[in-house]
């Protein structure tokens, strides 16, 4: 015999949660792949005691939120955006290619959208044909479109290089397949140094969980800070698993913001009905 109904069916959760950090809520960069994230507020609890009375005040201090979970991808740029300035980060380049085309199918793409170039320089810089300061793109039916007008080179809030096809008088439909020609320098390999640097900079984190309705369970912590230092763990060879590398980060209040509204946030769209 059930003793209640679901009162708030968007208030149980189901899914885990895309990880996200940067140094602003404009750069956050993906985590990846991951396990057993979590989030955990605490705080110290004070109580002011009276000779006669008991307790006359109790209030917290020192509160805070951990973020904890493992890595999947072991990837040298992300810890070295998790660390917060504590290392030295730098890629070594391996050879050109050139005149590669990437093809993206009629139906998976859409105008005014991102889309991400499969490959990115090392370095950074814009992939382009012939140094022009942009690729090249053509539709299977509108052929040669042309940069600034039917298309644009643009960087998303992660760094990577990608184009948005616009609703041009040229480009007539998005039922064709387009092919983007561009040269690129890979990294040969990446490359992270550690020792002698002191000061750890502040990190924005932010944890989204999305339902099958595309609606947000979204954490921002607004000041974080890398609580431990990097852990490798090594599986068995015989193991059917991957290495891990665990991390933990501590948010804790920003005094610049506004009282009641410095240490995190939590948007919910699931449970408005």
């Amino acid at each position: 015999m059930s003793q209640t109904t679901v009162q708030r069916s968007g208030a149980i959760k189901l899914g885990s949660a895309k990880v996200e950090v940067g140094d602003d809520v404009g750069s956050l960069k993906n985590l990846g792949a991951m396990r057993g994230v979590t989030l955990s507020e605490s705080w110290d609890k004070i109580e002011v005691e009276s000779d006669n009375a008991g307790t006359v005040k109790e209030y917290i201090k020192n509160q805070r939120v951990a973020i904890t979970g493992n890595l999947m991808e072991i990837d040298l740029e992300i810890l070295d955006e998790i660390r917060g300035g504590i290392d030295d980060y730098s890629t070594t380049e391996d050879s050109i290619v050139e005149d590669y085309d990437q093809t993206v199918a009629s139906g998976a793409w859409a105008f005014d959208e991102f889309i991400l170039l499969e490959h990115q320089n090392a370095d950074g810089t814009v992939p382009q044909i012939d140094t022009q300061g942009y690729p090249d793109v053509s539709g299977s039916v509108d052929g040669a479109l042309a940069h600034g007008t039917d298309y644009f080179i643009v960087k998303n809030g992660e760094g990577k290089w990608g184009i948005i096809v616009i609703d041009s008088a040229t480009v007539t439909t998005e039922a064709q397949v387009l092919t983007i020609s561009y040269d690129y320098t890979p990294a040969a390999s990446k490359n992270l140094t550690s020792g002698g640097l002191k000061t750890i900079n502040p990190k924005v984190i932010r944890l989204t969980n999305t339902d099958e309705n595309d609606k947000k369970l979204q954490v921002t912590v607004y000041y974080a800070f890398v609580e431990e230092g990097i852990t490798l763990e090594f599986p068995s060879d015989e193991a059917e698993d991957v290495m891990i590398s665990p991390i933990n980060l501590v948010g804790k209040v920003d005094v610049d913001r506004t009282a009641g509204d410095q240490l995190y946030e939590i948007i919910d769209e699931q449970s408005t009905t």
